[in-house]
């Protein structure tokens, strides 16, 4: 399985970057707590995810849509109301959101998520508070 997002954010580098975003120090999590490589890159790269999405993209879902087919993505991830109508009742509580197209949502609409693909135990928790810390600063 190829991940899209990984190979969108290899291409990009903390460089070119504002200071403020190269600034975070990726190898603590606290005063006695170190973080591994592996941990660190994933840190790296939701930072650069969320720069792309926010910054480059301004937000925009259907742009970050684009950049994920540009990159080889082809797969028809649509949600599609007439086979998923029961458990889609929330998504259509929010119709600004999630427009509703010929009975299914596009998946450009969900598009701005990331995932930690890691093993039990291996520090996604850390992780996910590390970047609210960096996010809150």
């Amino acid at each position: 399985m190829k991940t899209y997002l990984q190979s969108i954010v290899d291409d990009f580098s903390f460089d070119k970057f504002p200071v403020k975003w190269q600034d975070f120090d990726f190898g603590r999590f606290s005063s006695d707590k170190t973080l591994f490589d592996f941990q660190k890159q994933g840190l790296q790269n939701a930072l650069k995810a969320l720069w792309l999405f926010y910054k480059e993209k301004n937000g925009d879902k259907k742009q970050y849509y684009d950049q994920y087919q540009a990159n080889g993505f082809e797969t028809n991830f649509d949600y599609d109301l007439t086979r998923e109508r029961k458990s889609a009742g929330h998504l259509l509580e929010f119709d600004k959101d999630f427009p509703v197209t010929n009975e299914k949502i596009s998946f450009a609409y969900f598009i701005n998520r990331m995932s930690f693909w890691m093993a039990t135990g291996s520090g996604k928790t850390l992780i996910i508070v590390k970047l609210i810390s960096f996010l809150d600063s």
